[in-house]
Formats: C-alpha cells, sequence, structure tokens
C-alpha cells in the first residue's frame, strides 16, 4: 500500500501477477468528486484480476470487481466523493494463480 507506483490517469500500464499472491498497488489521484473507471484486459487465461479502490488511509471506497470468467476483461467503476489520492489495489481472484504474461490495465477520470 505505501509503495503503490504512480498511475497516470488514460495511459495503459503492463504487469504481471507473480507469485502467486501477487498484489500490485498503485497510486491514483482525482482531481475532484467524479469516478474512476478501470479496465484490465489482455490477460492470461489462468488469471481472474480483480480490483479495488481505498483512499489514502488505507479505508475501502470500492469493494472488489472482477471478470466475468477467469481471462475475462475487468470493468469497474469506483465513485470518489471528493479529490484526493487514493489507491488501487489489483489481484488475482482467490491469489491461488500467476502469470508471467503482462496484463493490461488503464484508468480514466469521469
Amino acid at each position: 500500500f505505501g509503495h503503490a507506483a504512480p498511475l497516470p490517469l488514460g495511459g495503459p500500464v503492463e504487469a504481471t501477477i507473480l507469485p502467486v499472491g501477487d498484489n500490485d498497488w498503485y497510486a491514483i489521484e482525482a482531481p475532484a468528486a467524479g469516478s474512476f473507471a478501470v479496465t484490465v484486459d489482455n490477460v492470461d487465461p489462468a488469471l481472474d484480476v480483480v480490483v479495488r479502490l481505498l483512499d489514502s488511509e488505507a479505508r475501502i471506497v470500492g469493494d472488489w470487481q472482477g471478470p466475468p470468467r477467469k481471462g475475462g476483461v475487468t470493468e469497474a467503476v469506483f465513485p470518489v466523493p471528493a479529490a484526493g489520492s487514493f489507491r488501487l489495489q489489483v489481484s488475482d481472484g482467490n491469489n491461488d494463480a500467476r502469470s508471467r504474461n503482462p496484463y493490461r490495465l488503464a484508468v480514466e477520470f469521469k
């Protein structure tokens, strides 16, 4: 949580879920009240990539959301009440799989 990688809004990034139990953390900034639209695609068929949103105090703002099936696209919308710093957590749904193949993550502010 404390070592979250800065994630620019709009442009995609690639990362892996490796080893089993890996959680990726991203720091994102909301310029105002609104919502973050999160898309995770290019997912290895062994993974069901899930995401959730926390505020800067590690309080859950948006609970886990995931794909309809393993290897599927995760699309989530997380409302944010005000401008500020947030953390996006990305993980395998049951923390029971890994992949050397990268997933692609993009976050837009609306």
